[in-house]
């Protein structure tokens, strides 16, 4: 499925990152609707996985999914909510 595929994906790009990151300074990550195609049990694992990740470099994920931000803990994290009024 296209939810499998990009699970792995996002497995070989933190690994890849991770090994870059062996002989170069951290860089930031931003991922773009990263976890939409997930099913709610894998998103919620994922954003586990992006918050560890996230405690030695910065991340940026954009979504316009409001339950997305639910699947994150609610300390530790900066969340930034832009055009909430819809």
């Amino acid at each position: 499925s296209r939810g499998t595929r990009e699970q792995l994906l996002m497995s070989l790009r933190l690994g890849f990152i991770e090994e870059y990151e062996r002989k170069a300074e951290p860089l930031p990550v931003i991922v773009d609707e990263v976890l939409v195609n997930f099913d709610p049990e894998r998103a919620k694992e994922t954003a586990g996985i992006l918050y560890e990740f996230a405690k030695d470099r910065q991340i940026m994920i954009f979504t316009c999914h409001p339950e997305t931000t639910g699947y994150f803990p609610a300390t530790g994290i900066n969340k930034i909510y832009i055009n909430e009024g819809r």
